[in-house]
């Protein structure tokens, strides 16, 4: 578990009920969806400057309106051989607040890199990385402040996720809104260690903005251990840590 917890619901909009009753809880889960995602060109920029390049996309779907990339969201499976989603949420049915339960959100698709190898003849200035540096695959969960890995290069949380407002729940379609994306502690030592330059201190830079679309489905459970779940996931809530923010440029 990472040591740094972000704030999950941060504003006015976000402290309405976040304490749900046990009781009148419901277990949800993911079923399906889209993860819509845009990188800054702040951000762009300064991963060329240290050498990585954006170069496309694969595999990614139609995102939500004033995004650019979309990355579908895998159904849950029950073959243990296939990938597939398993966040549970629980949804006060008398406040609609949210609270995660456990589980992770699973993608295809993801984002490629021209690297600025390091050659120790030609190019002794550039990143210990192969060309091209493709992540994806998304995994996001949840440990204290949620979290979006990559699944088919580092295996790491590359990203943080700051939810600035409450998710909303209606018709059994979950809305996650206003997120902002920032670099994490793992892709800053990444980004170190690659380029030899302990002192990046990119843990935090704002990387873009992304927004969850999803389905998801009512999760029978036995009432006492609803009630245990809804509590555990309101104490997640109610953790409500400041983020430090740096600018890219």
């Amino acid at each position: 578990m990472r040591n740094k917890l972000l704030t999950i619901f941060l504003g006015t909009a976000a402290t309405v009920a976040i304490m749900p009753s046990a009781q009148a809880a419901t277990l949800y889960q993911v079923t399906s969806g889209v993860t819509s995602l845009n990188v800054d060109t702040a951000a762009l920029d300064l991963l060329s400057g240290l050498g990585l390049t954006f170069s496309n996309s694969f595999e990614t779907v139609t995102p939500a309106e004033g995004f650019i990339f979309g990355f579908e969201i895998l159904p849950p499976t029950e073959d243990s051989s296939v990938v597939g989603t398993d966040f549970t949420f629980t949804i006060d049915e008398a406040t609609r607040a949210f609270a995660p339960v456990g589980g992770q959100i699973e993608h295809t698709g993801g984002l490629s890199f021209e690297v600025d190898s390091f050659d120790p003849v030609t190019n002794p200035g550039g990143l210990a990385l192969f060309s091209p540096l493709e992540i994806g695959d998304f995994s996001i969960g949840f440990d204290g402040g949620f979290f979006i890995a990559d699944n088919i290069t580092t295996g790491l949380p590359l990203f943080d996720l700051v939810v600035n407002a409450a998710p909303s729940f209606s018709d059994r379609t979950l809305l996650v809104s206003n997120v902002d994306v920032l670099v994490s502690e793992e892709f800053n030592d990444v980004l170190e260690n690659a380029s030899g330059n302990f002192e990046l201190n990119l843990t935090g830079a704002r990387i873009g903005s992304a927004q969850i679309d999803a389905e998801a489905a009512k999760v029978p459970e036995p009432g006492t251990a609803l009630a245990l779940v809804s509590v555990a996931g309101a104490l997640f809530t109610v953790r409500r840590l400041a983020v430090r923010r740096r600018p890219l440029a």
